[in-house]
């Protein structure tokens, strides 16, 4: 056999050894996202606390008080985020200013304001949030929100379907997202893992998400 021959042989066999190891990697299971026991986590500010499955991992970063992030992830697919954003609290102060003039307005002329003028602080900014979570993922759709409780503060939710931004994904996926408006910054979170794991993993995120602190003393 020619040198040439030889050649092609070893880049096709590398070749599918390569294409292997991808279909190996992508189609893989985590144990990962059957937790172990829980433990506490602090950010180092102390604006965000929760308890997570100690086999997750746990990153988190903080910017000069003006935005902190925590991610909590089992694995590709299954994570939990919580962000602190100093900036999205002063865009709902000034939605807080702009709806005591709607209110105002609304008093004297009634059913003439638009009711979308109507929306609270709260409703504006969960609807602000909707394209920077979108944009994590594709096929992104949601269902109307709903009010829930994070803690002692009151959020607004919403539920979702998507499918991972990436050649790894393993399927369609779930989520839920949540905005809070704190004292002085406005907490952005959500959850998502693949829907086939959903029965199991939204216990661990609803554990989460009732031993979740957000902001120093808030709750």
């Amino acid at each position: 056999m020619s040198t040439q021959g030889i050649c092609r042989i070893i880049w096709v066999v590398s070749l599918i050894g390569i294409f292997g190891s991808l279909i190996a990697f992508g189609t893989r299971t985590s144990n990962a996202s059957k937790p172990a026991s829980f433990t506490s986590y602090a950010t180092s500010d102390k604006l965000i606390k929760v308890v997570y499955p100690e086999n997750w991992t746990h990153t988190s970063t903080s910017s000069h008080d003006v935005k902190t992030t925590a991610l909590f992830e089992a694995d590709d697919n299954t994570r939990l985020v919580v962000v602190a954003d100093l900036q999205g609290s002063l865009l709902a102060d000034m939605s807080k200013s702009n709806s005591a003039l709607i209110q105002e307005l609304s008093s004297k002329l009634g059913s003439k304001v638009p009711a979308d003028a109507k929306k609270s602080p709260l409703e504006t900014m969960h609807e602000f949030n909707q394209s920077a979570i979108s944009r994590k993922f594709t096929s992104y759709a949601e269902e109307p929100a709903k009010r829930q409780m994070i803690g002692k503060l009151e959020a607004m939710a919403s539920e979702f379907s998507a499918k991972e931004a990436s050649i790894f994904s393993k399927g369609k996926l779930v989520g839920k997202r949540f905005t809070v408006l704190g004292n002085d910054k406005m907490f952005t979170i959500y959850w998502v893992c693949l829907e086939k794991n959903s029965n199991d993993l939204i216990p661990v995120f609803n554990k989460m998400l009732d031993s979740l602190s957000l902001g120093e003393g808030s709750n």
